[in-house]
């Protein structure tokens, strides 16, 4: 006879369960489904809670990963609480909530974490709050496991550079050197540290020991000429910006920033030159390369570069300049429709600067309207002016100008 095979699975079921029974392991797998239900019903255990907040942060969900560790609760026996309050100093440190970080992280090491790193990100949440003194308290307490680490050096001399201690803050990145000679960030760091301490030919001499060493990009001169630029020292960030365009000839970056040092060197027209090839094919430099023509009155190439802007508005108000300088009025009024189309009349100093091309033109009325639209009290008095000299000009034309 042919049985269902429902009906066997059932048979065999009783028959495992009879085979228990008699073993004596019934009230054991009875207590584990108790158990099992006991958990379902009080929700994750404490365990639970910090395991998935551990791969929050693996996955980088920080929001998440709080949320969960929130959920613990220390007053449950067999919590490892040195634990916990490292990794809710880890969440908030990641979500950039430096206060609550570094509480978490105090109590941590309160409870007798040795780890190196809560120690330094600590001390660099103490940074980020603007509160250098406390960064150099942690840091002198650090385990000597953090002594040679880079990030220690790193954060040490941060520390003392925002409290206002430039040369310690160079010999600590300085020892950091020694002791790590190989670490490219503590090299580059030490040589914007010479530059800042006006140490510039220092700091180009080791900079060209670096770049020889092949590990530096396009990146590291940009950042050690925009250092000497901002030392005022554009004749060094010059030349060093020359070698860096001769080994990364198509970086935009460097050309541009070659074109500040030279405008900052006073040679504006140099610097617009510098710029003239890439502003060919990008509109962002074509604008930057009109200003610099402009402030060296070289308009026709100011023009020109000009007419290759995409950015409408920022088109029609370096037109409108040009046109100005060059003394061409009667061009300049007439980008006033383009300049209300494009809703340009709520920028004030464009609506002076227009209405002083309608008063060269003696349009007086389309002037007036114009200065009665700024409320600006900086250009306020220039308004009063103006008027004044409009109204001279209507009573002796002699002495319009």
């Amino acid at each position: 006879m042919c049985i269902p095979t429902k009906v066997i699975m059932r048979r065999k079921a009783s028959c495992l369960m009879t085979i228990v029974a008699l073993s004596g392991l019934l009230p054991i797998i009875q207590t584990a489904y108790a158990q099992e239900e006991t958990n379902d019903a009080h929700g994750p255990t404490n365990v639970d809670l910090i395991n998935l907040a551990k791969r929050m942060l693996q996955d980088q969900h920080y929001d998440r990963a709080l949320a969960s560790l929130q959920q613990v609760d220390l007053a449950e026996e067999g919590v490892a609480e040195m634990e916990f309050w490292r990794l809710i100093g880890i969440s908030y440190y990641k979500l950039s909530q430096w206060d609550d970080a570094q509480k978490a992280y105090a109590k941590a090491i309160e409870l007798g974490d040795l780890q190196p790193g809560i120690y330094l990100q600590r001390a660099n949440a103490f940074i980020e709050m603007k509160r250098p003194k406390e960064a150099l308290e942690v840091i002198q307490n650090v385990p000597p496991s953090a002594a040679i680490l880079p990030n220690r050096f790193i954060i040490e001399s941060t520390a003392h550079y925002e409290n206002g201690d430039k040369s310690q803050a160079y010999l600590v990145m300085d020892q950091g050197y020694k002791t790590l000679p190989d670490n490219e960030i503590i090299a580059r760091k030490r040589i914007l540290l010479l530059v800042d301490l006006g140490l510039h030919q220092t700091a180009i001499t080791e900079a060209q020991t670096f770049f020889e060493r092949g590990e530096s990009t396009s990146e590291d001169y940009a950042a050690l000429a925009t250092a000497l630029i901002k030392a005022k020292q554009p004749e060094r960030a010059a030349l060093l910006l020359e070698q860096a365009a001769l080994i990364y000839p198509l970086d935009l970056d460097l050309r541009n920033r070659l074109a500040l040092a030279y405008f900052e060197k006073e040679q504006p027209l140099s610097a617009g030159d510098i710029l003239y090839p890439v502003a060919l094919v990008d509109p962002e430099s074509a604008r930057s390369a009109a200003e610099l023509y402009i402030k060296a009155k070289h308009f026709i190439r100011a023009y020109r570069m000009n007419s290759r802007i995409d950015d409408q508005p920022q088109k029609v108000r370096q037109r409108l300049i040009i046109l100005l300088e060059k003394q061409h009025f009667e061009a300049a009024t007439s980008l006033y429709t383009r300049i209300e189309r494009l809703d340009l009349l709520k920028d004030e100093s464009l609506v002076y600067a227009l209405a002083y091309a309608f008063y060269r033109t003696g349009n007086f009325q389309r002037m007036e309207y114009l200065l009665s639209l700024i409320t600006d009290s900086s250009l306020f008095e220039k308004s009063v002016e103006l008027r004044k000299f409009a109204e001279e000009c209507r009573q002796s034309f002699w002495k319009c100008s």
